[in-house]
């Protein structure tokens, strides 16, 4: 079995992958076939996330630290974004902004993997609920 780190660097390896194709592409048949890929790879991260979150966070702040999961998905990471989108797609272009995501995600699969390396959560807790 694949523990919940090794999903989350799987799903930001092939993220980083998509955004590259989606800056690269102009032909609207080979963006949406990339596309179809984000169910499947989203929901791969997000699963994984919660569960490497359940396995690591103390049962006191459990529930507190997985919904900072949202928060960051859909709050701060939307708000950082559309600030960075503001003063790169003028004088770059869309395609500059799919590039620094495909980074974004790079990055966090570099660090995920530095994570799963250590074993941070790889096996569930010994008193698992």
């Amino acid at each position: 079995r694949f523990s919940p780190p090794w999903i989350v660097v799987a799903a930001m390896a092939v993220a980083s992958l998509r955004w590259a194709l989606v800056a690269w592409f102009t032909n609207p048949w080979l963006l949406t076939a990339v596309q179809l890929t984000h169910g499947l790879v989203f929901g791969a991260f997000w699963i994984a996330s919660v569960e490497w979150l359940r396995r690591m966070a103390p049962v006191e702040i459990r529930a507190s630290a997985q919904m900072a999961l949202p928060v960051l998905g859909y709050g701060i990471g939307p708000i950082f974004t559309g600030i960075i989108a503001r003063y790169l797609v003028p004088e770059h272009g869309t395609s500059a902004l799919f590039w620094v995501s495909s980074g974004t995600a790079l990055v966090a699969a570099l660090l995920a993997t530095i994570a799963a390396i250590q074993g941070k959560g790889s096996k569930p807790p010994r008193h698992a609920e």
